[in-house]
């Protein structure tokens, strides 16, 4: 039977739905890679009975597979360091007038140099449309001949289409020269003069909004704001955690900063519906605050790897080989201007560091008596010594059984002042073997244990 995976095609990382075919028998298919003309390996049947097939795309901790081996390797995500979304919509029905309809915030989503080019359109137009129906009045009425009488003119001192260019624009604008003028006996004429001077009045108006607007737009304050390239897991209070560092480059306050942060991943329900970007809300906090924390220094969001959590079965050896995207979130309120400000990025299990921690910033200067932040090493990462590439399952059970906490080997738990020893460790690290692959039901969605 064919079955959907979704996968990404071509450079662009533009998300698209292709068939693929799914093998007889029980357990996990076996695929080949069409590069390398070799089988990836066979995962076990995680639960007999119904619904056996299951595809290797479904899970959060994929298997290894052989893939080629080449200088440059595309990896797909939907939101792009930059915070960028790298979701592109095609087919959309209506979509020119449904963009039409909204027109005042399609205008505002638009780059600078479309608007200002918009703008120097409409007005040349304008200018133009009423040119045309100045130089036609004026022409009808025999106000361009020579010998016209001033008297029954419409437009006075009008020569050409040129004068007439140059009345439209400053009757628009109300530059109000004063050579050229019109008469008060015609009619028509004292018309076009008033839906000049509207449309005028109209269009500065709405590009001064606009503009306005734009300025006020915080996305380029959110280019200040700066988001660690690589998150870690690490360990707090002797708790497993996902760290990653936020830094705010201005002197001016974020205030009511928060933080969100989902995973998103593959998964398969139990009636075989394969949903391609199934979210899982990772709840993270600021140091140890829930929200509104200061942002005059880099702070560090921390995520505590509970078994509510989506990685709590993730360990060293299956985070290269994982395919899942935690999407981060920053909001808060621009201090100068109150506006609602949004940051975004996102990272791969690529770029997640096991057993590392974020290098300290903050120093403090005795001869100015002021403290420094140095940005030099915002990005600089520090191994945690002897730390185990255990999940925080594997740590949870060995813990229930053993030692209170088996995070850092014996061998170097003496170097990290957070390790703990018993006299038991070595024992129970050589007696501890990993769990094979099972899964678990908790609430509504299906976990799928690799470690």
């Amino acid at each position: 039977m064919a079955m959907k995976k979704i996968s990404a095609f071509r450079r662009s990382s533009v998300f698209t739905v292709e068939g693929f075919h799914n093998s007889t028998g029980t357990g996990w298919e076996t695929d080949v890679n069409p590069r390398t003309k070799r089988k990836t390996e066979d995962l076990p049947n995680p639960k007999d009975g119904f619904l056996k097939k299951r595809l290797r795309a479904n899970t959060l901790y994929a298997s290894p597979v052989n893939r080629p081996k080449s200088k440059e390797k595309i990896r797909s995500r939907l939101l792009l360091k930059n915070g960028q979304y790298n979701i592109l919509g095609k087919n959309i029905p209506h979509r020119r007038l449904r963009f039409f309809t909204d027109f005042w915030n399609t205008l505002i989503d638009l780059n600078y140099g479309i608007v200002l080019l918009l703008f120097v359109v409409s007005l040349i137009s304008s200018w133009l449309l009423f040119a045309v129906a100045f130089y036609v009045i004026a022409l009808v009425n025999g106000d361009l001949e020579e010998d016209a009488v001033m008297t029954d003119a419409c437009f006075v001192n009008f020569e050409n289409f040129a004068s007439a260019f140059l009345y439209s624009i400053e009757t628009m604008h109300t530059i109000g020269y004063g050579y050229r003028f019109i008469n008060d006996q015609c009619a028509v004429a004292i018309v076009f003069m008033c839906a000049s001077a509207l449309v005028g009045c109209t269009l500065e108006a709405f590009i001064v909004g606009v503009v306005f607007a734009k300025f006020q737009m915080p996305a380029q304050r959110a280019q200040t704001l700066m988001f660690s390239t690589n998150a870690v897991i690490g360990t707090r209070d002797g708790k497993l955690c996902l760290l990653f560092r936020i830094g705010n480059m201005r002197k001016s306050l974020i205030i009511q900063l928060a933080v969100r942060a989902h995973l998103v991943h593959h998964r398969l329900t139990e009636e075989g519906e394969l949903m391609p970007f199934h979210q899982h809300e990772i709840h993270c906090k600021l140091d140890s605050m829930s929200g509104n924390a200061f942002s005059l220094w880099p702070v560090t969001a921390c995520h505590v790897i509970t078994p509510d959590s989506p990685i709590y079965d993730l360990n060293k050896s299956s985070l290269g080989r994982s395919k899942f995207e935690i999407i981060v979130t920053l909001e808060g309120v621009v201090e100068n201007t109150g506006s609602v400000l949004q940051a975004r990025t996102s990272y791969i299990p690529q770029e997640i560091v096991w057993g590392h921690s974020f290098t300290r910033l903050l120093t403090f200067r005795k001869e100015k008596g002021e403290y420094v932040v140095d940005f030099n090493h915002f990005q600089t990462l520090e191994p945690v010594h002897g730390m185990l590439g255990y999940s925080a399952r594997e740590l949870d059970e060995n813990n229930s059984m053993s030692a209170p906490e088996i995070i850092f080997s014996s061998k170097e738990s003496q170097h990290h002042p957070r390790a703990s020893t018993s006299p038991g460790l070595v024992k129970s690290l050589s007696a501890f073997h990993l769990p094979t692959l099972n899964r678990e039901h908790e609430g509504d969605h299906v976990r799928f244990c690799f470690v």
